[in-house]
């Protein structure tokens, strides 16, 4: 876990973090080599896991001692990945299971360790402006919402959740061209890794350390 998620578990006074995230089911398969284009391979290892940038983080947090309510959407058939994060002390009430395809991952390992992955978003991408607006006036003022780059109508749920008061952290894994244009000024924290900043910023590792230093 972060410096940033031990903040928002380690402060009594931080409320529930209510967690806009993805939740994605990944198929891990074990190959010799990852596989060529026209090429049929047979894999000699699988296991289905629960995934998601925004399902992890959840996990992470509940484990972690923090009142986390999870806001996602998952396909009826992958009910058990709402039971297990429910296990682990999330609260899962605002997790909608729905009539599409879920999210889910094809994640190929060779025996190099080498990978290559498939995200298919499915029921990630299907959020409503209403389904939003809902979620977010259930939430109190001064809670804290947390969300990834892996849903869609990021920015309404910038701007909803600001506009009702709600402390945001944002995490922009991964970084697409989009997250520039989504209104970070709102965010109170940002998750950004070195490659992340210098994107955001449009400044190099170097210019940056030296703008930010004193003579």
């Amino acid at each position: 876990m972060n410096a940033s998620l031990k903040f928002l578990t380690s402060h009594s006074d931080v409320g529930m973090l209510h967690n806009f995230g993805s939740i994605n089911l990944d198929h891990f398969y074990r190959v010799p080599h990852l596989v060529r284009p026209g090429e049929t391979l047979a894999g000699h290892d699988y296991r289905v896991g629960l995934g998601g940038k925004g399902a992890n983080q959840s996990l992470a947090m509940a484990r972690a001692g923090g009142k986390v309510r999870h806001w996602g959407r998952l396909g009826r058939h992958d009910a058990w990945a709402k039971e297990l994060l429910e296990q682990a002390g999330v609260d899962t009430d605002s997790i909608a299971l729905v009539d599409e395809p879920g999210g889910h991952a094809i994640i190929q390992v060779d025996d190099h360790g080498e990978n290559a992955i498939l995200l298919f978003p499915g029921a990630n991408h299907g959020f409503s402006e209403a389904e939003l607006s809902e979620l977010i006036e259930a939430a109190d003022p001064g809670d804290w919402l947390l969300a990834q780059n892996e849903c869609n109508a990021l920015a309404k749920a910038l701007e909803l959740a600001h506009a009702r008061g709600l402390n945001i952290a944002f995490n922009p894994a991964p970084m697409t061209e989009d997250v520039a244009a989504l209104p970070l000024e709102l965010c109170r924290l940002l998750f950004v890794n070195r490659g992340e900043a210098e994107e955001l910023t449009g400044l190099p590792e170097g210019l940056r350390r030296a703008s930010c230093s004193t003579p």
